[in-house]
């Protein structure tokens, strides 16, 4: 891991490095995610600690930033989210840079007095001073308009969703952004599922996708589409495929059917904005069995057996009331057996 963080600059350039941005705000917290730069546009201060071992944890800034080619009096730029780099792949002249999202970023106090496209434009043209700083999307260090990170601080769900307003409400400053719907997505995992690694959905425990999404003007409604497999996944309550974003929230709950132990699966949300920008992202799963509810099989039916086998080798002077009691009892714990969702 390096010491020094790094920033990872996406731009409005391509209608995928726009949809990259809305991805990493929308993603849930420890989500994986890839951008790719060509090597030009790596700086010439980081391109060799790329190809280090020492570069997987190390901390980056995502980051927004206008095209290159424009004119310094429309340079916009503005921090996102946190991530922390989980693997650097070269191909060809391609660097891949794999990460997973952490917290949302919270600006300095200089940045955070900006209201408007002019506040924002003066301290671009501040930071963008050189050629190589224009021209660079790969950085060693992060601008000086946000507060850095500190992997000791833990916030709660209100304070991320507080710093994600404060991100996509500064988003919304620039023209090409001010009618775009925003969304982000936190997974909150209930009763059994609460015990297993994020990711991992067993039977016996609801999981839930809380959805909060927003825009800073008087649009036409837009909805949130679901994509998932019926084969694998059982929504609770109406099997809905898209959620109308009228409100400031939603909760898509679900749970695993009883299938094969390691079976992935994912669920897509999508969401397109007034201005033709889409916000797509896949949340992978891992369905595994529930070891918990074979051992209670296990139990259940040799409890049972002996319930039904017991009366056969009493004594004779058992009484019969005794007797038929063991076997009714047993045949009930086999029966409930039965009720316990299991699968090989």
């Amino acid at each position: 891991m390096l010491e020094n963080t790094i920033t990872l600059f996406s731009s409005d350039s391509r209608p995928q490095y726009i949809k990259d941005i809305f991805n990493v705000l929308a993603l849930p917290h420890g989500g994986m995610y890839r951008f790719r730069y060509k090597e030009k546009y790596i700086h010439s201060d980081i391109i060799e600690h790329l190809s280090s071992s020492k570069i997987k944890g190390t901390i980056a800034l995502i980051a927004f930033r206008t095209n290159l080619d424009i004119d310094e009096n429309k340079h916009f730029f503005i921090p996102v989210r946190w991530v922390s780099i989980k693997n650097v792949k070269k191909s060809s002249d391609f660097y891949l840079i794999d990460f997973t999202v952490m917290g949302y970023a919270v600006f300095n106090k200089e940045f955070d007095n900006c209201k408007n496209f002019n506040d924002i434009n003066s301290l671009a043209k501040k930071h963008f001073t050189t050629q190589d700083k224009v021209e660079a999307f790969v950085v060693k260090n992060v601008p000086n308009i946000v507060i850095p990170y500190n992997r000791s601080n833990k916030t709660n769900d209100s304070e991320e969703k507080d710093r994600w307003l404060k991100v996509i409400e500064t988003l919304h400053i620039y023209p090409k952004f001010e009618k775009c719907y925003f969304f982000k997505a936190s997974i909150t995992r209930n009763g059994l599922s609460k015990i297993f690694k994020p990711g991992v959905i067993r039977e016996g425990g609801r999981t839930n996708i809380n959805i909060e999404y927003n825009n800073f003007c008087d649009i036409s409604d837009s909805e949130i589409k679901i994509e998932y497999d019926e084969c694998l996944l059982i929504p609770s309550g109406d099997k809905r495929t898209k959620i109308e974003c009228r409100y400031d929230s939603a909760v898509f709950a679900f749970k695993a059917k009883g299938v094969l132990s390691k079976t992935p699966t994912q669920i897509t949300l999508n969401c397109c904005s007034y201005q033709d920008i889409e916000t797509t992202i896949k949340i992978p799963l891992i369905i595994k069995r529930n070891h918990f509810y074979l051992l209670a099989r296990v139990i259940l039916s040799l409890l049972g057996a002996i319930g039904i086998g017991l009366p056969g080798i009493l004594p004779d002077t058992t009484p019969s009331k005794c007797t038929v009691t063991l076997f009714v009892l047993g045949s009930l714990l086999i029966a409930f057996n039965w009720l316990i969702p299991y699968k090989e």
